[in-house]
This record gives C-alpha cells, structure tokens and sequence, in this order.
C-alpha cells in the first residue's frame, strides 16, 4: 500500500460473514444429502452445491460458471477412487490399490479444483479479489498437503473431508460475497 493509497477495504464485514455462514450450511446440508447411496444424488450435491450463492450474491458479471463450481469436491473424489475399477481397465485399477495411490488420487484433483474454483469466482465478481484468493488458495493447499502426508489415510480422509471442506465452502462463499460487495451493498 501506498502513502496515499486508499485503506484496504476488510475482508471481514456483515456481507462476508453472512456468506461464510451460508458456505457452513451448504455444507451441513450437502452431507446431509450425501448420506443417501446415490451417484446421481453425490454428482449433483458435489456440482451444484455452490448454486445457491448464485441467487444470493444479485447480479453477476458472469453467474453461469458459478453453477458448475465444485469447491473442494472430495467426496466425489473419494467415489470415483472407490468406483474405479468400473470406469478403469481391471490391471490398472488393481495396480492403484494402495493407501499411497489413493492419497495421491484424491489430494491431486483437490489440488485442481481449489485454483479452478477460485478462478471461476473472480471471473464472476464485480470487483477483483486477488489478494484474498492467494490467501484462501495458499491455506487450502497447505491443509490437503498436510492431509497427503499425514502417516494414515483415515486421518487424510478426515482432514480433507471435515476441516477442508468446510473451510474452501466458507472461505470460497466469502470471497465471492467480498467481491459483490459495490453492487449490493455491505
């Protein structure tokens, strides 16, 4: 910041905290909803769970990408890892049956959604949030690194799934409430 920069706006006001809060529901109630046994019930939870802040943010530069955001979407892959022997040919998917592989899998797609989500975020805000992205991006990648080398993957699947998830939800919800804050009001 500069001499005579303006101050920085806080990330924190009523407006973000409000959106963090509706990231903790949409996340309660995408593991309510993952509860049931059912693919198409685990695609759509995993796909569109971050569609409602769509209608909750007003008007967006480009709100059509924010339907399909997946923050964090472990869950789906954790199933597709599980399920792979369906959609892989049966040597490699036995070839990729260990604690090591399955770490790898799922820590390697977290790590290529938490970039993807947050670009689509800043694509659909009025105002950049950059700064706050390299934060929020920076923790999340810290939390699923810490999760891949955790000694086991039950603790992974804990770490990625209960504190991980949770956070990009909140944490992705705030931004996208932080960067809609001119249009709206705070």
């Amino acid at each position: 910041m500069g001499l005579f920069a303006a101050p920085a706006e806080p990330l924190w006001t009523r407006r973000t905290v409000q959106f963090a809060l509706a990231g903790l529901v949409c996340y309660a109630v995408s593991r309510w909803l993952l509860s049931f046994d059912s693919l198409l019930a685990l695609i759509l939870t995993s796909v569109f769970r971050f569609s409602p802040f769509v209608l909750a943010a007003g008007p967006l530069k480009r709100s059509w990408p924010l339907l399909l955001t997946a923050p964090y979407p472990f869950d789906l892959a954790f199933s597709a890892y599980s399920d792979r022997r369906s959609w892989l040919p049966e040597e490699l998917a036995m070839d990729i049956s260990s604690p090591t592989a399955f770490l790898i899998f799922t820590g390697g797609a977290m790590l290529v959604f938490i970039p993807l989500s947050l670009w689509t975020i800043n694509r659909a805000v009025s105002s950049s949030v950059p700064e706050q992205s390299r934060r929020l991006s920076g923790l999340l990648f810290a939390l699923t690194a810490v999760a891949v080398i955790v000694p086991l993957p039950q603790w992974s699947v804990f770490l990625m799934r209960e504190v991980a998830q949770p956070i990009a939800l909140m944490g992705m919800a705030a931004l996208l409430g932080y960067g809609t804050r001119t249009r709206v009001g705070s």
